[in-house]
């Protein structure tokens, strides 16, 4: 056999093994049933049995007595809602997941009645929870400890003494589940890193929605959190919240609604904490308490309606705590908590433990009609000066302007200014509400949408703040003989002229078409106050809103500020491969596909044998191309 023949058969060879090589699929994962009236024994042995990759399918409707450990990756799921019921022992899991062998194994679907643990999750990573209800009479429902990335997706925990325990973790995800009716703390997360609760509804949890200790990067968003805590034992040193955290670094509560709670959100010895864009409404005891050390706290975008006080400051020591642009408001004198009920109805409180702070920050918030007084500080021998915030009242400093009625509901201890009500005419039938600074007279553009009362001709008209500015438009220039005024709880402006109307426009910020026409709004028999956000936190302004012709107009003032809160945004989506041109699809295509890449490299081989074999043909063909 000659040269010439021996490279085309090794060339033969090598094209006929790569197609082989790339048209071979690895074996796929076996699925291994395991089948009614199984026991614990039998179960464990398939367990034992399977290799890492295959799927258990459970057939049965109910197991008992079940003890299992997993330590290789497997997918166990059932398709029948299949009920386990762990062993009678405090100290046992129906499934313990350990050890590094067992990383990326996935439970799905079942329903697991435990006496001690659920589920274990021990020194592995990357297991998946998921649509499981999980329960335990004597124990904590799901452990995850000294594990990383574990996600806990649109499960039930509920009913046991804790439902979700996060211990020495990182990355752990706990997404779209729902943790309820628990004995102790709804979820714990202790010495662990990056945590995320996002999309929960964590109800009915007897001592504390969320307690969070000694953990850093903890993220909690648009969760709903309700009647956790014990009502009876709340107050500044109870940690009976929805959600309490203590000795943690950089914890974001964002876009949640904490209502209904023994109280909202307490922090105690912990920094760089954002409370931001919340609901937090409705709680016996405070909204916020800040308490211990503090350092670089943001409290900001918040609706804070109806607690007990909004946000009680008791922090003795760090600094850097501001708050900025909240709604505070309708706060609650009770006589049922355990402590001075002076201390209670405050939109700020300044606690007994409170400690004169250098850097702390209060502005643009809008503070009104809050039972005892809007600034509260008892116990403490100074309040620092606050910047500008919106009152329901004119306010300097500790002189009350002298046209408000007495007993103007501020401590005496309290240096703050008012934001001060102005209503301008801009036009024919066209006039505009805002807040100025007392000093600078400038246009505050900084607090949450807030509505203002317009009163024209006996009539009332409700209309919200955009960007700072309230503009009501008349159907016609002659319903506005006489007076127009406006009002934001007791704070009155009557109607003065800008020197152009091109001023008043530019000044303003604001088109030269306002809106259609306002409407008068409808009177309501509403007399409790404020009432909550939508849960998503301040939003864009918009008009109208349920008002009201007689009674509190701070019930008015603001009534629309929370229904009128925007909806959070949500995170934009993957996108598909519309838009993509065809070079762009075949590199996704090929990037993702090893077959192709196989093809490819066949080419190539194919290229490089037949191009070295002929090489002196096509040299000659060259220089004969050439002559």
């Amino acid at each position: 056999m000659n040269a010439k023949n021996r490279v085309m058969i090794l060339s033969v060879l090598i094209i006929g093994v790569s197609m082989f090589a790339t048209s071979v699929e690895p074996a796929s994962a076996a699925t291994i049933n395991v089948n009614s009236g199984m026991t614990n024994t039998q179960i464990q042995s398939i367990l034992n049995n399977a290799e890492s990759g295959d799927t258990i399918n459970f057939l049965g409707k109910l197991y008992t007595n079940i003890q299992l450990t997993i330590s290789k990756t497997l997918n166990i799921v059932t398709s029948v809602g299949t009920v386990l019921s762990g062993s009678s022992s405090s100290n046992s899991a129906v499934f313990s997941i350990k050890g590094s062998q067992s990383s990326g194994t996935k439970i799905s679907g079942f329903t697991i009645n435990a006496t001690g643990t659920g589920i274990l999750v021990n020194n592995t990573s990357k297991v998946t929870i998921s649509n499981d209800s999980i329960s335990s009479t004597k124990g904590t429902a799901v452990i995850v400890n000294k594990s990383s990335n574990v996600t806990i997706k649109n499960d039930t925990v509920s009913n046991s003494v804790t439902g979700i325990n996060v211990t020495s973790s990182k990355g752990t995800k706990i997404t779209s589940s729902t943790i309820k009716n628990n004995k102790g703390d709804g979820i714990t997360v202790e010495n662990s890193v990056n945590t995320s609760i996002n999309k929960a509804k964590i109800t009915s949890n007897a001592k504390r929605g969320i307690k969070i200790y000694k953990s850093t990067n903890t993220t909690i968003n648009g969760t709903n959190m309700e009647h956790n805590g014990n009502y009876s034992n709340v107050g500044i040193p109870s940690d009976e919240s929805a959600i309490y955290v203590q000795g943690s670094n950089s914890v974001k509560i964002t876009g949640s609604k904490i209502c209904n709670n023994s109280q909202g959100v307490t922090t105690k010895d912990s920094s760089n904490v954002a409370i931001k864009s919340n609901t937090i409404n409705d709680n016996y005891a405070d909204g916020v308490i800040i308490g211990g050390y503090a350092k670089n706290i943001l409290i900001t975008g918040n609706y804070l309606q109806r607690n007990a006080n909004g946000v009680n400051l008791n922090y003795n020591s760090g600094g850097n705590v501001t708050v900025l642009t909240n709604v505070i408001s309708d706060s609650i004198e009770r006589s049922t908590i355990p402590y001075q009920i002076e201390d209670t109805g405050n939109g700020i409180n300044y606690g007994h433990d409170y400690k004169v702070s250098t850097d702390e920050h209060v502005k643009y918030n809008v503070i009104a009609n809050n039972e005892h007084r809007e600034i509260d500080g008892h116990d403490t021998d100074d309040i620092p000066p606050t910047d500008t915030n919106i009152y329901g009242y004119e306010w300097s400093g500790n002189n009350p302007n002298p046209t408000a009625s007495e007993g103007i509901p501020f401590c005496c201890k309290v240096r703050s200014e008012s934001a001060l009500l102005k209503i301008s005419r801009i036009g024919d039938g066209n006039y505009a509400a805002y807040f100025v600074d007392p000093d600078t007279g400038e246009i505050i553009r900084g607090f949450p949408p807030t509505s203002v009362t317009f009163t024209v001709g006996g009539h009332k008209y409700t209309v919200m703040t955009s960007n700072g500015v309230a503009v009501f438009k008349s159907d016609s220039v002659n319903n506005l003989l006489g007076f127009i005024s406006a009002n934001f709880s007791n704070q009155n402006a009557v109607a003065a002229v800008f020197s152009s109307i091109e001023d008043a426009y530019s000044i303003l910020g604001i088109p030269k078409d306002p809106t259609t026409p306002n409407k008068p709004t409808t009177p309501s028999n509403s007399t409790s106050g404020i009432p909550g956000g939508n849960g998503n936190g301040p939003g864009p302004a918009g008009t109208g809103g349920d008002g009201t012709s007689s009674g509190s107009s701070a019930s008015v003032g603001l009534a629309a500020a929370a229904a009128a809160s925007g909806s959070a945004g949500s995170n934009g989506q993957d996108g598909s491969n519309d838009g993509k041109t065809a070079q762009e699809l075949f590199i996704d295509n090929t990037t993702k596909n090893p077959t192709v890449w196989g093809i490819i490299g066949i080419i190539v081989l194919i290229v490089v044998i037949f191009g070295a074999y002929y090489r002196k043909d096509l040299m000659a063909m060259v220089k004969k191309s050439k002559k």
